[in-house]
């Protein structure tokens, strides 16, 4: 058997061909990886340490973390149904919603699916969530990291939410004393 013919007795490809035909879309792919990895773990780490902040023991910490890991199942099996049904539409929302985009984006990218206009709008959207969801937690993370109370999670964020409230108060009389 030649190295252009497989077993079969058809023509074949060599890793050079193969190369050569995905080398333009390989870089820019590990590109792509890259940086939804960064926004991703971004995206996940705020929320996940808003509600490991809850959190009072192991056991606290453990089904606190449930609702972070559904939302990455949910994304992560999202992503899988996208991409083995072809459908641009799904495969564009699940690009654009920024929990799911770190999972999505690069292989709608690589498998043709989407173009760098999409991709720079789905990082748009990645960086904006970040922000808001930075915005949204920190006085929350800042007012609950202390916090020992023993009530049920609603209850719980909801008093976090009061104290934020009181804490910012707080702070703005103290800077107008100054």
């Amino acid at each position: 058997i030649s190295a252009g013919q497989t077993a079969a007795g058809g023509a074949g490809q060599s890793w050079g061909d193969i190369v050569g035909i995905l080398g333009p879309v390989i870089l820019p792919t590990l590109i792509i990886v890259l940086i939804c990895a960064i926004l991703g773990g971004l995206i996940y780490s705020i929320i996940g340490g808003f509600f490991a902040s809850l959190s009072v023991n192991q056991e606290d910490y453990q089904a606190i973390q449930t609702p972070v890991m559904m939302i990455l199942m949910l994304s992560y099996f999202g992503g899988i149904m996208a991409g083995a049904s072809q459908l641009s539409g799904l495969l564009l929302f699940f690009s654009y919603f920024p929990f799911s985009a770190p999972l999505v984006l690069p292989v709608a990218l690589a498998a043709g699916q989407i173009g760098w206009i999409e991709v720079m709008v789905s990082f748009s959207i990645m960086i904006g969530t970040a922000v808001v969801l930075l915005i949204l937690f920190t006085p929350l993370y800042r007012a609950s990291i202390l916090s020992y109370d023993q009530s049920s999670l609603m209850k719980r964020i909801k008093n976090i939410y009061r104290t934020s409230k009181v804490l910012k108060e707080n702070q703005k009389l103290y800077e107008g004393n100054k």
